[in-house]
């Protein structure tokens, strides 16, 4: 709404976790696969952590099969279809890409594989499953470069270290990245996962060759912080445009022209069009943004938070109840 519709001179990389980032993620994906089906070369989209048949099935990490079910129909089986239809798409999305020939954007990082094994491994994984695998002690270097593909995050530390996430996940450091982009000839690593620490929609690391992209702003309707597309242009240069999206019945307030031709369209006439959209869809924002800092929004994401601070607290004591049940008989 921002930055104009997909098109063949406007094109979209989508880095994974279309899933589970609110309540309308099968309505994000028709629009996609809508843009996709009239201009094929317009959106891409590859694989995030959150792209995974068995995650989905847990309402703790987000419950997008649980929003199929419930848009789709939960008796008649029609809901669970649709659901596996979804696992298969997401077994066939790619789990990274090279733009230009320069910026290598993965969603979770870089692997903890020897030099030089990291490309080679994640190649190998050609036929995947719905399923990401798990890093357990047996799994094979394929399976461990497809899972920090998806799940790793950058440290300031050098070196590879566990990451606090879970078990059998991995961190990586500044070194692990300046390796890698010289083994490979990329200049810039751009990946997503996570909010980036200063809440801005972007944040940049590693000496400047590593950009955390996160476009989901107030994250889960508590975390309040700014979402940021990251703009890759002609030349080499970028910008990170942030945004605070507004709900999905505000924008349609929204000033968005229709896909221009850029051979037709003469570009002082594209650029102004283009300011006037980026103009419209802030004055949206902005009126969003301060009736949710006022105290009625206050008061909902507060609600919120109580909300998932007890749903988390609820698995916690379910997952744990035998060492609860032993720490108070040796009481």
């Amino acid at each position: 709404y921002k930055l104009g519709v997909p098109s063949p001179s406007n094109r979209y990389l989508f880095n994974g976790d279309i899933c589970d980032r609110g309540n309308l993620a099968t309505e994000i994906w028709a629009l996609l696969f809508a843009f996709m089906c009239v201009w094929p070369e317009s959106v891409s989209i590859q694989r995030g952590n959150h792209e995974d048949r068995l995650l989905n099935m847990d309402a703790h990490c987000g419950g997008f099969y649980e929003e199929v079910l419930s848009k789709y129909g939960r008796g008649d089986g029609t809901g669970v279809l649709v659901y596996e239809k979804f696992a298969r798409i997401f077994a066939r999305l790619p789990l990274a890409s090279v733009v230009d020939g320069q910026v290598f954007v993965v969603h979770g990082g870089l692997s903890r594989n020897p030099a030089g094994g990291f490309l080679r491994m994640l190649r190998t994984n050609r036929n995947r499953t719905a399923e990401i695998p798990g890093a357990t002690p047996y799994a094979s270097a394929a399976e461990l470069a497809f899972v920090d593909a998806m799940w790793s995050d950058p440290q300031e530390a050098l070196r590879v270290a566990p990451n606090p996430r879970g078990a059998g996940l991995s961190a990586f450091g500044p070194d692990i990245t300046a390796r890698f982009l010289a083994e490979t000839g990329f200049g810039l690593v751009v990946r997503s996962h996570q909010v980036p620490p200063n809440n801005e929609g972007y944040f940049v690391q590693h000496g400047g060759k590593l950009i955390t992209i996160f476009s989901a702003s107030n994250y889960c309707g508590i975390a309040g912080n700014t979402g940021a597309v990251l703009v890759l242009r002609p030349g080499g240069t970028c910008e990170a445009v942030q945004h605070w999206a507004p709900p999905f019945e505000r924008i349609a307030e929204v000033m968005i022209e229709p896909p221009q031709d850029a051979d037709s369209t003469p570009a002082m006439l594209r650029r102004t069009r283009s300011l006037q959209n980026r103009q419209s869809a802030s004055a949206v924002e902005s009126a969003v943004k301060q009736m949710e800092s006022s105290p009625k929004g206050t008061s909902i994401r507060a609600e919120r938070m109580e909300r998932e601070v007890v749903r988390a607290a609820t698995r916690l004591i379910v997952e744990r109840k035998q060492e609860l049940f032993s720490y108070w008989e040796d009481c």
